[in-house]
């Protein structure tokens, strides 16, 4: 048995190395430090404001006004001659309506 001085140094070692909280030991906090260099993560308030993915929507944006804006002037000139032809089809019905000869040609 020990004596009374060394038994209570050791219990009072013991009592002070036993902790309440689980310690983690430095072999599992390397593998994960080793996990974030090699492939790094964004993280936080700017991990969402992807500069690439924002200028990639941008792009498409700008490619989509663009090709939609093309089809809005072919439709426009379409309708336009499609108007014209309209226009030409009633004076030529007013002119028969009235027994008068057509000027338009159809």
């Amino acid at each position: 048995m020990l004596p009374p001085s060394q038994f209570s140094r050791t219990s009072r070692l013991a009592r002070i190395t036993t902790h309440s909280t689980p310690i983690r030991s430095f072999s599992i906090a390397i593998p994960a430090r080793k996990a974030d260099a090699e492939s790094p993560k964004p993280r936080g308030f700017l991990a969402e404001k992807d500069g690439y993915s924002r200028r990639e929507q941008a792009y498409e944006g700008l490619y989509v006004k663009a090709h939609e804006a093309e089809r809005l002037f072919v439709l426009r000139r379409k309708m336009k001659e499609q108007r014209r032809q309209l226009e030409e089809l009633d004076r030529s019905f007013h002119a028969i309506s009235k027994g008068q000869p057509s000027t338009a040609q159809v």
